[in-house]
């Protein structure tokens, strides 16, 4: 099986603090406006290979995204991926203004972060991470760029593009390592159709069009026709289905905080009245041994 489990920003867009996001099953995003759901959700793409500029300006920002996602030496952001039953991570920090990525086959800990609290002070700086590790005994990878990562972890097939036998040899070697599909197999545009879904106003128009070119680029790359999809047009209504009640539930959320809200509300109005019960209680118990003294 091959499923995001895992997302960490550490230091990043909000200063100073951790925030994890466990993916497994359905995931749920609420808070007030300006919480940073949406700066959340926007970084998901960059697992799949997306360019990272896309991402901020859909964002709105004049920012890069290195800028904006990694300010500081100590801003990381993490993926905790399943890969066929085992844990790896990709560790996405900045390096030379740039973005930097890393392999780990190891599932996510706070120990490869932080070297004693989750204090910002103690955050290891990623300039010093990678020795860090390598003393502690684990084994990352070497760091990639964009364009590297993107190849590895789209595609399981032997990598040919390159006339570097070097970089052809490190490329496929992590391919068997770390892509996020089988040997033999390739997901390749995946981050286009990601950044698709998670536009602010995605259009099933705009979904199919990327993959009609997908699709005719795979046709003018050797295939003798476009593979047809094999997808059944009942799965296609689940997932509008799905996407229709995750908009109905998104109308709803102004009323959910709310409910929230009246729910610690009640709960405080409980407690109290438990202390009040019990403070009834001593008083009765107190006057009425006064009232037995006196008799």
């Amino acid at each position: 099986m091959f499923r995001l489990t895992k997302l960490v920003f550490i230091d990043s867009y909000s200063t100073g603090k951790r925030a994890i996001v466990n993916l497994q099953g359905n995931t749920n995003l609420n808070g007030d406006n300006g919480f940073g759901k949406t700066t959340m959700l926007r970084v998901l793409p960059l697992f799949f290979g997306a360019a990272p500029g896309q991402l901020v300006r859909q964002s709105g920002t004049n920012k890069s995204f290195v800028d904006y996602y990694l300010p500081r030496s100590t801003s990381y952001i993490i993926f905790e991926y399943e890969r066929e039953s085992e844990k790896n991570l990709v560790v996405i920090f900045r390096g030379d203004n740039a973005l930097r990525f890393c392999f780990m086959k190891q599932p996510y800990d706070d120990k490869f972060f932080f070297s004693e609290t989750h204090e910002k002070s103690n955050v290891i700086a990623a300039s010093d991470w990678f020795r860090t590790m390598k003393l502690d005994g684990y084994d990352p990878s070497q760091r990639f760029g964009v364009a590297d990562y993107k190849s590895i972890i789209q595609s399981g097939l032997n990598f040919t593009e390159t006339s570097d036998r070097k970089r052809k040899a490190i490329i496929n070697e992590h391919r068997v390592l770390y892509s996020f599909c089988r040997r033999g197999t390739s997901i390749q545009n995946i981050d286009l159709i990601t950044t698709a879904i998670l536009e602010r106003e995605p259009s099933i128009d705009a979904i199919k069009e990327i993959l009609s070119n997908i699709l005719t680029q795979n046709s003018m790359a050797g295939f003798e026709e476009i593979p047809k999809l094999t997808i059944k047009s009942s799965k296609l209504t689940e997932w509008i289905n799905d996407r229709d009640s995750y908009q109905a539930m998104s109308q709803c959320e102004p009323d959910i905080a709310e409910l929230v809200r009246l729910k610690y509300q009640y709960d405080d109005c409980i407690s109290r009245q438990r202390t009040l019960r019990s403070q009834a209680k001593m008083t009765f118990n107190s006057l009425e041994k006064e009232f037995d003294v006196a008799m």
